[in-house]
């Protein structure tokens, strides 16, 4: 089965361009974390981003655990980045019930589920959850480049793990 055949009516939806990529074109970086660390106001207040996540390390391993990935362009505000996030989730579930069983997705913003992030306390949604691309040390712009995306300030990114 087709990956993109099976999530084609949902892109067109939402207005997104998807091309699925190999994952060893998903650039990692250490730094990225760092700019989680000092200048997102979400560092330490959400389960979707550092520290809450697995160290670099640990999702740089992940991530090689993947041949191929969904690289998602992704139009809209910040708001809009959290509004998409169910469908992000269905996007997810909909490939694990076609056979894709690793099927797993990022968010291109911090969790919005809940009105309020209940971290540091368990997280009341965590089924739900995802981890931001930046806080798993994704260079999200880069990855785009080498994707072969052109992009503006108007657009936001997210990658969705395949096999």
């Amino acid at each position: 089965m087709n990956p993109l055949e099976i999530l084609k009516p949902l892109f067109k939806e939402i207005k997104a361009e998807a091309k699925i990529i190999p994952v060893k074109k998903i650039v990692l970086h250490s730094w990225t974390r760092l700019k989680c660390m000092h200048g997102c106001e979400m560092f330490g207040k959400s389960w979707s981003c550092p520290p809450a996540t697995p160290d670099f390390n640990e999702a740089a391993n992940i991530i090689s655990e993947y041949r191929r990935a969904f690289m998602i362009k992704l139009p809209g505000s910040l708001e809009t980045q959290i509004k998409l996030q169910p469908l992000l989730l269905e996007m997810e579930k909909k490939l694990v019930s076609s056979g894709f069983y690793k099927a797993f997705v990022f968010f291109s913003a911090a969790c919005g589920f809940c009105k309020k992030c209940s971290y540091p306390e368990p997280c009341r949604k965590p089924v739900m959850k995802r981890p931001t691309l930046e806080s798993f040390g994704i260079d999200v712009f880069e990855t785009a480049k080498k994707a072969g995306f052109s992009f503006s300030r108007n657009h936001y990114f997210t990658i969705l793990l395949l096999e």
